[in-house]
């Protein structure tokens, strides 16, 4: 089940500096071209320490020297993504 309070941010949507105010739940994208947040890798950091590590796609900024563009500018990059998971099933990933 969902967290309804998570929920309430994609309803008039705010998330970043574009605040493009769009309901994600009824399916409306804004500049990020998303509805649910996609998950793009998560997995286990190998280099010490230890770590989780989680990337969302749809960044809508354009940095010019971006580390992650390849899995950060989703859709424009064709690359495959995990897709929306649970925040709750995210965490005992995690653990």
């Amino acid at each position: 089940m969902r967290d309804q309070d998570f929920l309430k941010d994609f309803e008039k949507c705010e998330l970043c500096e574009h605040r493009c105010k769009v309901n994600r739940l009824e399916g409306e994208t804004g500049i990020c071209k998303l509805t649910l947040p996609v998950v793009a890798s998560a997995t286990l950091h190998p280099a010490p320490p230890e770590s989780y590590t989680v990337f969302m796609a749809g960044c809508n900024f354009k940095c010019l020297h971006c580390q992650n563009w390849t899995i950060s500018q989703y859709p424009d990059n064709k690359c495959k993504q995990i897709g929306y998971i649970e925040p709750v099933e995210l965490a005992e990933e995690c653990v």
